[in-house]
């Protein structure tokens, strides 16, 4: 029988020889159970734990409230931190393990980088962007600077197979932003784009896995403001309704190099429709799919607008 007990939850603590009785080890359970389990203090203990799990001068969603259960609705506690991050001037937001439910979209102000372990999950029941930039879909007047996105998972809730999708979100929409990076994100199953750059500066989308969508990665322009000096770098880019990457809209100075575009139901790997000073190199394309012609589209297509000064070469 234990004499001795611990100094915080009381429990009983044997020592040398004293003999173990069961009702001691009962007793043990219970306290641990009713100071842990009835009170939520495990859960408590958790976000702790996910916001000590981080650089100490980062922010963690938990510190604002985000639970990560995949259930409770996690928009506003994220959006808090994004807008505490703005107000200080930028600085870093991190995502510990778990599945970060939204409602609606989360928009990422200047000098800004998301990180993590998490996967932000769009509500099955709306279709919307899950994550932009606060100057997107302006004139190009005003612009976002330094937004990164780096280890992170985003699933869509909308996504529509075996046609072109009536309803348009994204996984990422980023417009008027100069300088960033998108980097090892795996972007499943939104109707429009995984990722899409209209009318970015500076950008460069390196080893990120898309999957489940219209177009894979897109290059684009919000207007006459163009994107330039982009690249897309090393992605997986797989089953997508119709391009697995597309460069459109008068796009300039876009380097296309090392990624697989696997499988597309209707499109082509990569379209070049309107860019120009591109180099496409070094790409893997297979299973591109026409469904009108029940036939082949193309691995490449070059069409429209300005495509001039293209470069491509080993591209298989």
């Amino acid at each position: 029988m234990a004499v001795n007990r611990t100094p915080n939850l009381g429990l009983h603590d044997w020592l040398g020889t004293e003999y173990v009785k069961r009702e001691e080890i009962v007793e043990n359970f219970r306290k641990i159970d009713n100071e842990f389990g009835a009170s939520g203090r495990v859960g408590d203990l958790s976000n702790k734990i996910g916001i000590l799990n981080k650089r100490a001068d980062w922010i963690s969603v938990k510190e604002f409230g985000a639970v990560g259960d995949g259930v409770a609705d996690d928009t506003t506690a994220i959006q808090n931190a994004l807008n505490a991050i703005n107000t200080n001037g930028g600085g870093v937001l991190y995502f510990p393990k778990g599945i970060y439910r939204i409602t609606s979209a989360l928009v990422i102000y200047d000098n800004t980088t998301i990180i993590g372990e998490g996967k932000i999950k769009v509500d099955s029941a709306v279709s919307f962007t899950a994550l932009t930039n606060a100057n997107y879909g302006t004139d190009g007047t005003l612009k976002n600077y330094n937004i990164k996105i780096m280890n992170i998972g985003l699933e869509g809730g909308a996504y529509t197979s075996g046609g072109n999708p009536t309803t348009y979100p994204a996984g990422i929409k980023l417009g008027n932003v100069v300088g960033g990076m998108i980097f090892n994100v795996k972007v499943k199953g939104f109707d429009q784009d995984g990722i899409i750059l209209e009318s970015c500066e500076n950008v460069k989308v390196i080893n990120n896995y898309v999957e489940n969508g219209r177009h894979g990665i897109t290059i684009a322009a919000i207007s006459s403001n163009v994107s330039k000096n982009i690249q897309v770098i090393g992605n997986y880019v797989y089953n997508q309704e119709d391009t697995n990457i597309l460069v459109t809209e008068n796009s300039v100075d876009v380097i296309i190099s090392d990624n697989i575009c696997d499988k597309t139901n209707w499109g082509h790997g990569i379209d070049l429709a309107g860019c120009s000073k591109t180099i496409v190199k070094g790409n893997i394309i297979r299973r591109t799919k026409n469904i009108s012609t029940s036939g082949e589209a193309c691995g490449i297509y070059i069409h429209d607008y300005l495509s001039y000064g293209l470069f491509t070469t080993s591209c298989t």
